[in-house]
């Protein structure tokens, strides 16, 4: 999944919510989407953006990269 908003779009928290409902879609019992777990990838200076993974439950592992194993859960490993 790779998003970006204009200026003007930006801080109203589009972007958490978009990315909460593909990450629900995904780890959805009835969803035809396979997946044990996401990655994430990020640019270190954007807070924004890290600060958006963070709320949706993923760690940090490694310099730019977080990973989830579900909306609640933290893959600890690489």
């Amino acid at each position: 999944m790779v998003y970006g908003f204009l200026p003007y779009a930006r801080g109203g928290g589009s972007a958490l919510e978009f990315a909460k409902a593909i990450l629900n879609y995904i780890f959805d019992g009835d969803s035809q989407v396979s997946l044990q777990q996401v990655v994430a990838s990020v640019e270190a200076e954007n807070i924004a953006s890290v600060k958006t993974l963070l709320k949706l439950g993923f760690q940090r592992n490694g310099s730019n990269r977080y990973w989830s194993d579900s909306l609640g859960g933290i893959v600890t490993g690489k």
